[in-house]
């Protein structure tokens, strides 16, 4: 497949579908190479099989582990904040109805042997106002609920939405492409990718 693009993107991770998504928005042309067969590079969620694969290779899966559909574990779990920057550009691009989200109940951590939960986001005291008034202005969305949220589906849905957005500007996408390389010319500039 040979053609111009504005910009050639090797990763599918979540900052850079996001930035590709905001591209395709100003209409410039995007190619998004990925090694991966799915979006979002750490920040994808992966269902039973894949996450079987990734961390136990051709071990056999284990049965009673049920229905490959029925998990979607995130490789780099984190919480959004209902009033927070990513949930704005979630807006401003308008993919959120292409995406499900849950409120978050509440956020646990484990240390010292025992599971803890936790409500603070408190660090140094500017900084601490600044995420305090974020943290009211979440909660306030939901009305003494949660301020956190998270897609339905794990935090994947979110590079595959920017995806989406990209597609429908046309945009290009090949996914797992193993072996990308990066073409110069005579002056060291790049001049584009090549691939298998």
């Amino acid at each position: 497949m040979d053609a111009e693009y504005d910009v050639n993107m090797l990763s599918t991770s979540l900052n850079e579908c996001i930035l590709r998504g905001l591209l395709s928005i100003d209409d410039l042309k995007v190619l998004h190479m990925d090694r991966n067969e799915y979006y979002g590079e750490e920040s994808t969620s992966l269902n039973l099989n894949k996450l079987w694969t990734r961390f136990r290779g051709n071990d056999k899966l284990l049965p009673y582990l049920g229905a490959s559909r029925d998990y979607s574990m995130d490789m780099n779990p984190r919480f959004s904040l209902v009033n927070g920057n990513l949930v704005h550009v979630l807006i401003h691009t308008n993919i959120t109805h292409s995406l499900n989200f849950n409120v978050v109940d509440g956020r646990y951590v484990f240390t010292e042997g025992k599971i803890h939960k936790r409500s603070s986001l408190l660090g140094t005291t500017l900084d601490t106002v600044k995420r305090m008034k974020l943290y009211a202005e979440s909660l306030v969305h939901f009305q003494g609920g949660s301020p956190y949220t998270h897609p339905f589906y794990g935090l994947g849905e979110l590079p595959q939405a920017f995806a989406w957005l990209s597609a429908v500007f046309g945009e290009t996408y090949m996914l797992h492409k193993l072996k990308c390389n990066i073409e110069f010319d005579e002056e060291g500039k790049i001049v584009g990718v090549t691939s298998e």
